[in-house]
């Protein structure tokens, strides 16, 4: 049987609030592998590679509507690029907007 991870034990190991895995869950872009009768949330490995992948992007200035796509997408490579290269595009004219 595959190791279950309470949103807790998930939080603390990517540095987040159990608060925003829950967002994430609302949103739909990482549900959880199983909510037991208690309303505990668990995750398996790879959903931890999904909110891995989630925050990276967040980071990155991506939206959640943005991720929730790529995540849903099944082109993903190619559409990870393409939502790269115009994030990288809207980041350069913030930074020069910022610099004038």
């Amino acid at each position: 049987m595959l190791k279950k991870y309470s949103i807790g034990e998930v939080a603390r190991s990517l540095q987040v609030t159990p608060r925003a895995i829950r967002y994430y869950d609302a949103k739909k872009i990482v549900k959880p592998d199983f909510i037991g009768k208690n309303g505990y949330r668990y995750y398996s490995d790879e959903q931890i590679q999904k909110l891995k992948l989630v925050i990276y992007l967040r980071q990155l200035n991506f939206s959640t509507s943005q991720i929730r796509e790529l995540l849903n997408d099944q082109s993903s490579p190619q559409s990870l690029q393409v939502l790269l290269q115009k994030q990288i595009m809207e980041n350069e004219e913030t930074i020069s907007s910022l610099k004038q």
